[in-house]
C-alpha cells in the first residue's frame, strides 16, 4: 500500500532517505539546495510541504508540494529507480489527486531526449495536460541558465489568463525572481 508522511521537522528519521532520492533524482540545473525544501514555509498565500513515499513502510520516493489557495505545484516526485514502472507514481499522482480541491500544476522538461518524452507520457496518461505558453524554470544557481519547460496542469489546460496567474506565483513564492 502506498502512503505518504509528511516530514514536519528537520530530524525526521527518514530525511537521509528522502534527500539521497532528491540528489539522485534530478539534475544539478533543476534543483534547489535540499535544505530549502525542509524550510516548511507558511505564508498567506502557500504553504511549502515535504514527503516521504512509502510503500508497505519502506521510503520508496520523495514529493514536494507547494500548496496555493487556487492550486498545489508538485515541486518535486521522485521514485526510487528500483521501484520505477511498478505503478508507484500512478498512485502517488492518484493520492494528491484525491485530496486536492484545486488544479494541480507541475513544470516538465521539453520533450527532447527519451527520458523527458517519458515523463511527458506518464503525465498525460495521468490526465495532465501540457500548456504551450511559452515557460522558462528561473536558473536556480549563479553559474546555470534558465531551463525551458513546459507548465502541465490536471483536470484541465489553462487559459492563458490562469497560466500567468500561475507562472507569476511560482516566480514569486517558489523562484523569489
Amino acid at each position: 500500500m502506498i502512503s505518504l508522511e509528511f516530514i514536519s521537522h528537520n530530524n525526521h528519521p527518514l530525511l537521509p532517505s528522502i534527500q539521497s532520492i532528491y540528489e539522485e533524482a534530478f539534475p544539478p540545473e533543476e534543483k534547489v539546495d535540499f535544505s530549502s525544501l525542509l524550510s516548511h514555509k507558511f505564508t498567506d498565500d502557500c504553504a511549502f510541504k515535504l514527503y516521504a513515499i512509502l510503500d508497505k513502510n519502506e521510503t520508496c520516493g520523495m514529493l514536494s508540494i507547494v500548496e496555493y489557495t487556487s492550486f498545489v505545484f508538485i515541486y518535486y516526485l521522485a521514485i526510487t529507480p528500483a521501484k520505477q514502472r511498478l505503478g508507484i507514481g500512478n498512485k502517488v499522482l492518484e493520492l494528491i489527486k484525491k485530496e486536492s480541491t484545486t488544479p494541480l500544476i507541475l513544470e516538465v522538461e521539453h520533450a527532447t531526449q527519451d527520458i523527458s518524452k517519458r515523463r511527458i507520457e506518464f503525465y498525460v496518461r495521468n490526465g495532465f495536460h501540457v500548456n504551450q505558453y511559452p515557460y522558462f524554470q528561473p536558473a536556480l544557481h549563479q553559474h546555470t541558465d534558465a531551463v525551458p519547460m513546459h507548465i502541465m496542469s490536471y483536470p484541465h489546460a489553462l487559459s492563458e489568463e490562469d497560466f500567468l496567474t500561475v507562472k507569476t506565483a511560482l516566480y514569486e513564492h517558489v523562484y523569489c525572481v
